[in-house]
């Protein structure tokens, strides 16, 4: 059995979860893969927008979220 990335502890009633090592190093990745929806989202948005608009990309992949959007 392999290593889970979110370990559970149970105390007295609650429960507490929290990373295991396997799980933090999933940190890096994520905030790298984040930074850069931040700096491309908005170009991403533009593309499904203008696929969108003539028909071609609609239903071959999901409409980004409204927060990806440029202010």
């Amino acid at each position: 059995m392999g290593e889970d990335v979110l370990g559970r502890l149970i105390k007295g009633g609650r429960v507490e979860y929290g990373l295991t090592d396997l799980g933090r190093t999933l940190v890096e990745p994520i905030a790298v893969l984040t930074e850069w929806a931040h700096v491309h989202g908005g170009a991403v948005v533009e593309f499904q927008e203008s696929q969108a608009d003539d028909g071609g990309a609609e239903g071959w992949f999901p409409r980004a979220s409204a927060h990806l959007r440029k202010s």
